[in-house]
């Protein structure tokens, strides 16, 4: 029996889990975009599945099959269900009309989206990472996808983490441990360093006083870098044809 989530109550960026998955599965193609996320209509992969872990003890894989998602154990034969992806474009668009104007740090999704999810086999939008596939990525990953690239055929799974602008702008810079993202700063010398380095509140490292101490003292640079280094971080990942690859929230 799958736990309905009507009533859940998440911030929009955990929603967004959600959303992407949906979306993927609806339109069955991952776009890459350029440094403004502007869309590359010509430049895409087959999304092939999306494999997802709820439960300790299974791994659902929603498999891309012509017109239908079908949804089974990753280590059994047997569907549990078969969905045409019509209907994941159409929850996906309402589930982004239903939140994107509410108010709150905490909002619950559209009624339809939630007895769609039931019936999907989802009772946490935002899935635990898949065990097996996080050992092998490393780092955070929101969604493991398989991918195919159209040009050289070749199969792929790839972990993803998740920014979305359903809410406020996703943020790069803070003190997460997973975060993967290195911020060089250009004409940094000792004594802004260790101006930097002091800057802390009775919490700790006080991360927002340092983002403020950046913007107001040397944003030049470092809107410089953060672009840079995003670009770079992106193209060492993966290859080129799935570099700066975008997640659309529209």
């Amino acid at each position: 029996m799958i736990e309905s989530i009507k009533g859940k109550k998440l911030n929009k960026g955990e929603w967004a889990e959600f959303y992407v998955m949906l979306k993927l599965l609806g339109e069955g193609k991952l776009y890459a975009a350029d440094n403004l996320l502007k869309k590359n209509y010509k430049s895409y992969l087959d999304v092939l599945k999306i494999i997802r872990q709820e439960i300790e003890s299974q791994v659902l894989e929603y498999i891309i099959d012509n017109d239908s998602v079908v949804i089974k154990p990753q280590d059994k034969p047997d569907a549990l269900a078969i969905i045409p992806t019509a209907e994941f474009r159409t929850n996906a668009k309402a589930l982004f009309d239903g939140i994107k104007d509410l108010k709150g740090n905490s909002v619950p999704a559209p009624e339809s989206v939630c007895e769609f999810a039931e019936i999907i086999y989802v009772s946490k939008p935002k899935a635990p990472a898949v065990k097996a596939l996080k050992k092998q990525f490393g780092g955070k990953n929101d969604i493991f996808i398989e991918v195919r690239d159209g040009q050289t055929s070749i199969v792929s799974v790839m972990g993803f983490s998740i920014k979305s602008k359903f809410g406020q702008n996703p943020t790069l810079f803070n003190a997460g441990s997973s975060s993967q993202f290195m911020f060089k700063l250009s004409n940094c010398d000792d004594c802004i360093m260790e101006e930097f380095n002091a800057i802390k509140d009775d919490k700790g490292r006080a991360w927002g006083q340092c983002k403020d101490y950046l913007d107001k003292d040397i944003k030049e640079y470092w809107d410089f870098y953060i672009t840079a280094n995003i670009s770079a971080y992106m193209e060492s990942r993966y290859p080129k044809s799935e570099t700066e690859t975008d997640i659309d929230t529209k």
